[in-house]
């Protein structure tokens, strides 16, 4: 468009594929034909593709495409969100995100009808979970979250009455409880026996860990590749006007608790006590509600931790390319009636 028609300041989002990281003369028709309708400025970022962001072809057309928007006038954005190179982080550090999963059906989400708890029965119990298979994510290379059983966090016997916990009466039970994983059949079960009063009522509440391919925040060494990532992109001769990531945090969907190695010990350094030891303060609700401080500190922790990463990066990007800007694509929607599809760290 030219004249009066031509929309002033408006960017598009300017996605690349296995054809556009390969073929560069695809890429400059493209960033050709953008500017011929107009458009300003590109964001741009991969998606769809067998390439991770940190792989040395997408540095190479990262560059290649903001120097040609450069020459055009066009500002030029581009997401280093971290999850885009997952698989590599975890495998050069080990470094990943685990999901404590205590939903009875995994897609459900997390409510109270929800919460996967049994009764002892002559001192006996038995839990059983549906794995969850796959969560769809187009920022994992696989484009799904995976979700890998690899055994029990903590069991916790209780009493309860009315649906509010006594604790006082909570006992660590993990030491009597045993983690089973049927990979055929696609479900989980945790079992055990402990004493109790045949004439009192107690419950069981336990925790299953599951590995997944998720970046991990709280991971030093992953944020350390991250930062050489940025490097690189200065050392090729990148044009950066600005960077962002694309709704980041720790989504706590599917009765799922985000955890790691490294969350554990910064929970404990932040508010003096182990996050493991009080776990059942995340799903039940304690007669002295001590629960609530539970929940506030791990909730904020979260979207510290997120948010700390990307302070890093924004310091880290402005030592080498000066004062750009920095942002986040969010379109994620939340009118929903229940408030368990969060993404904690982007709001």
């Amino acid at each position: 468009m030219t004249g009066p028609e031509r929309p002033q300041g408006a960017s598009i989002v300017w996605a690349w594929g296995d054809r556009e990281i390969e073929n560069p003369r695809v890429l400059k028709k493209q960033l050709e034909d953008i500017v011929s309708k107009g458009f300003s400025g590109v964001l741009a970022t991969i998606r769809g593709t067998r390439y991770e962001l940190i792989d040395r072809k997408v540095v190479r057309v990262v560059t290649q495409a903001s120097q040609w928007a450069k020459k055009q006038g066009l500002t030029f954005w581009f997401q280093v969100d971290p999850r885009q190179a997952s698989r590599s982080f975890i495998a050069r550090t080990g470094e990943r995100t685990q999901s404590l999963i205590l939903a009875r059906k995994p897609g459900q989400g997390f409510h109270h009808y929800n919460l996967n708890i049994t009764k002892i029965d002559k001192n006996r119990f038995e839990l059983r979970y549906d794995r969850p298979r796959l969560r769809h994510s187009h920022l994992l290379q696989e484009v799904s979250l995976v979700f890998e059983p690899v055994g029990l966090e903590k069991a916790f016997a209780f009493q309860m009455e009315n649906g509010v916990a006594f604790r006082d009466s909570i006992r660590d039970v993990t030491s009597e409880t045993r983690f089973f994983s049927n990979t055929a059949e696609g479900y989980v079960e945790v079992f055990g026996e402990t004493r109790t009063p045949e004439d009192e009522e107690w419950w069981v509440v336990a925790f299953p860990k599951f590995d997944t391919n998720a970046y991990d925040y709280a991971g030093r060494e992953s944020n350390d590749y991250l930062h050489h990532f940025v490097e690189d992109l200065f050392d090729a001769g990148t044009y950066l006007d600005g960077i962002t990531w694309d709704a980041p945090g720790y989504v706590t969907d599917l009765g799922r608790f985000p955890v790691s190695p490294s969350l554990y010990n910064c929970f404990r350094a932040e508010y003096g006590y182990d996050l493991r030891d009080v776990l059942y303060g995340l799903v039940l609700d304690l007669d002295d509600e001590s629960h609530v401080r539970v929940r506030c500190d791990y909730y904020t922790l979260l979207m510290a931790l997120v948010f700390s990463t990307q302070q890093e990066i924004r310091r880290l990007t402005h030592s080498f390319f000066g004062e750009i800007e920095t942002g986040m694509h969010h379109t994620r929607y939340f009118d929903v009636s229940q408030a368990d599809d969060l993404v904690h760290g982007s709001l």
